[in-house]
């Protein structure tokens, strides 16, 4: 599975994108959850926050602003509503699919010949169209 997300600034310019190729199969909504448990571990890493985290999921979206509950997925949430508490403000939003192309491009190329990674300050060349695209809608 290829988990993949983008960041960027308040007018939506890239600063920095990594994807991760993960082993097993999952349910949509575990692999959504992954992926935004992932993203904000790296982004603890950096040190960053106060960020909006965009996910065309709606169901991740509610279960993180929802009350706990027991199954796997739930654990996911837990654990994502706990690296929240260690990053300064971080805020969730809803997009619709069309909305996170960018990200989508990303966890795709983690298939690719050139692999996953981590670029920071430049994008990589396979996400500089659907960057420019976004900027221009």
């Amino acid at each position: 599975m290829g988990l993949g997300w983008v960041l960027r600034d308040e007018n939506g310019g890239f600063l920095a994108a990594k994807n991760v190729l993960l082993a097993g199969t999952y349910l949509v909504k575990e692999a959504e959850a992954l992926c935004v448990r992932e993203a904000l571990s790296w982004l603890k890493v950096t040190g960053l926050g106060r960020v909006d985290v965009e996910m065309d999921s709606q169901l991740v979206c509610n279960a993180i602003h929802s009350v706990s509950f027991g199954s796997a997925f739930g654990y996911l949430v837990d654990d994502v509503k706990d690296l929240v508490s260690e990053i300064e403000d971080v805020k969730f939003y809803f997009v619709k699919r069309s909305a996170n192309r960018a990200a989508h491009c990303v966890s795709r190329e983690a298939f690719s010949e050139t692999g996953c990674g981590e670029w920071l300050d430049s994008p990589p060349s396979f996400l500089v169209n659907i960057l420019h695209s976004d900027i221009m809608n």
